[in-house]
């Protein structure tokens, strides 16, 4: 196929052929001949990069040798080489050294390996592969096979030939491969770092392994380090699901103190994990996981003073909000008949107010579709067996038997309801996707920067800022959670009579506009709480969440102003000294 037929527009083909013509026109063929295996816009896109190697190198020997590399390859795989491979020679400069480069990315085990990535995450595999050729050319490495050892001193050799053994790794192609859209170049990005940091196959193996059991936010947890420790140590065998998953973090974060998790305590580790903390740190609260995790993200100096704020931390004054719209999003719970109506729920009642009450109560915490499902399941499969036994327990008082026999079931639908219901601390807790359950809480362990995306959090631990706050007790921190995880949070400063709300922290789910109308209306009946004239919300905050929070609070309420605060704290703060700018509420 003519260039004339590959590239149509004519303006574009003179262009071409004047930048070619430089290097005589016994070339021109050879360069129509890599042309003709792309369509459309790769073929211009190769043809570019072809064409201004030619003009910009002047040089026919570089030119022909990199056309020979890139006629190994197809597909993005040869798009994407040829654009990198230019974009090098150009910054290597010498002649038999470019050479020398595109004949590494001749030799046979690179090319087999690059082409086994059929997808636009090659281009991250073949940019990274041609930085270490072009690493070993410049230190003069030999450049004729792939056989290097250890004892060249630069060791851009070793790396090289490392990491085509390692990426040519069917299991590490294959996981690769599987993804789609942005997550396809976010796992080939990981998988590349932790080869190149680990040089280990097993290591990037158990990544693999590792992303397809809990998914990609694996990547945010583990530190390659930590992946190495995973495959010597075989606990990517352990993991086949989220909450094993989140029995090793603790451990890894530890640096192996904690007792090491195997197939026979990995179901008990949150207990076992607790025990050591008691013993060890005299800790007097039983954390979870996750809380553990964080624990041990801080250095052993400040891990002590950290220790100490959790054993005297409290949490109080829990409101907890129904998501669902219509009426107050406030629930009042009656703990006494709370037992009763999850019961009620599940199993219906002769007497059909109180079914609706249960029914109703409910559907605010869980939504109206898992109630109804619960309720099917329980009358299709279990009520002809279990009816008479319930009704006895109820008869005489004794509804948590009753309850229990449903849990017996171990139905999963009837499960979701029983399950809205948990104690902490001898207190009651209720989880459901449909509540926001919003509680005064110092303990630095509550907080989360990787959920909630704010770097003054725990295990970011940004300028000390947790311990800060919990330590003045001028701050006020506001946990919210959703569906029983921390997703949110406010951090509030008093003053004098002002109730500073310096910014709402999140995740990305936190973002919406029926959450944000809950967390501002609970902030201001806090402010009334601790009798505050004044609270004001600050728009100075830097971070998405508190951005869309502020910018939910513009549109109900125009009362935008100045109040002068000292703000003489070390807790680090978004607001600024002496006058802080914000949406004023008077109380």
């Amino acid at each position: 196929m003519k260039l004339e037929e590959t590239l149509s527009n004519e303006d574009y083909l003179k262009n071409v052929i004047h930048k070619v013509s430089i290097l005589g026109p016994d070339i021109i063929p050879t360069i129509e001949n890599t042309v003709s295996k792309y369509n459309g816009y790769a073929a211009k896109s190769v043809a570019f990069s072809l064409l201004n190697l030619a003009y910009y190198k002047k040089d026919k020997d570089i030119t022909l040798e990199i056309l020979h590399t890139i006629d190994n390859y197809s597909g993005v795989v040869g798009e994407y080489m040829l654009d990198h491979i230019v974009r090098f020679a150009n910054i290597i400069q010498d002649k038999n050294t470019i050479i020398n480069f595109a004949r590494i990315m001749s030799l046979k085990k690179v090319v087999n390996t690059l082409n086994m990535y059929k997808s636009n995450a090659s281009e991250i595999i073949v940019w990274n592969s041609l930085k270490l050729a072009k690493d070993m050319v410049l230190y003069k490495s030999e450049v004729s096979n792939l056989n290097y050892n250890l004892s060249d001193p630069t060791l851009q050799a070793f790396n090289f030939n490392n990491f085509i053994d390692i990426m040519s790794d069917q299991t590490i192609v294959d996981t690769i491969e599987k993804y789609k859209g942005e997550n396809i170049k976010e796992v080939a990005k990981e998988l590349v770092k932790i080869a190149f940091r680990t040089r280990s196959t097993g290591a990037v193996i158990a990544a693999c392994n590792i992303a397809k059991t809990v998914g990609l936010n694996a990547f945010e947890f583990l530190s390659s380090r930590d992946f190495i420790t995973i495959s010597e140590e075989g606990l990517d065998k352990l993991i086949n699901d989220t909450k094993s998953f989140d029995s090793v973090l603790p451990y890894l974060k530890s640096n192996g103190e904690l007792p090491k998790p195997t197939k026979y305590n990995i179901n008990k580790y949150q207990d076992i994990a607790n025990e050591y903390l008691s013993s060890s740190y005299n800790i007097n609260k039983k954390l979870n996981l996750n809380q553990i995790l964080m624990l041990f993200s801080v250095n052993d100096h400040d891990r002590k003073d950290v220790i100490n704020l959790v054993n005297n931390s409290i949490e109080t004054n829990s409101k907890l909000y129904s998501l669902v719209s219509g009426g107050d999003p406030k629930l009042d719970i009656d703990k006494e008949k709370l037992s009763y109506l999850l019961l009620i729920a599940v199993t219906g009642s002769r007497d059909k107010n109180i079914e609706q009450e249960a029914f109703n109560f409910l559907s605010k915490i869980v939504g109206e579709s898992v109630v109804r499902k619960a309720k099917h399941s329980f009358n299709s499969q279990y009520k002809a067996k279990l009816i008479g036994d319930i009704s006895n327990y109820v008869k005489n008082g004794d509804v948590n038997s009753a309850i229990n026999l449903l849990k017996d079931t171990k139905d999963e639908s009837i499960n979701d309801i029983l399950s809205v219901a948990g104690y902490k601390d001898g207190d009651l807790i209720i989880a459901g996707k449909n509540t926001v359950l919003s509680t005064q809480s110092n303990n630095p362990l509550d907080y989360d920067s990787r959920l909630q995306i704010a770097c003054v959090y725990l295990p970011s631990d940004y300028e000390g800022g947790i311990e800060a706050y919990c330590k003045d007790k001028r701050f006020n921190l506001i946990r919210y959670d959703i569906n029983g995880k921390s997703l949110g949070s406010a951090i509030c400063y008093l003053e004098n009579g002002v109730f500073l709300v310096d910014s709402v922290e999140g995740h990305r789910t936190f973002r919406k506009p029926n959450v944000f109308s809950i967390v501002y209306q609970d902030l201001i009946d806090r402010a009334k709480e601790n009798r505050a004239k004044q609270i004001i919300f600050n728009t100075t905050g830097r971070n998405e969440t508190p951005q869309e929070f502020i910018n939910y609070v513009k549109k109900i309420n125009f009362n935008k102003g100045n109040t002068k605060m000292n703000l003489n704290t070390n807790g680090n703060l978004e607001a600024k000294r002496s006058f802080v700018s914000g949406y004023i509420v008077n109380l």
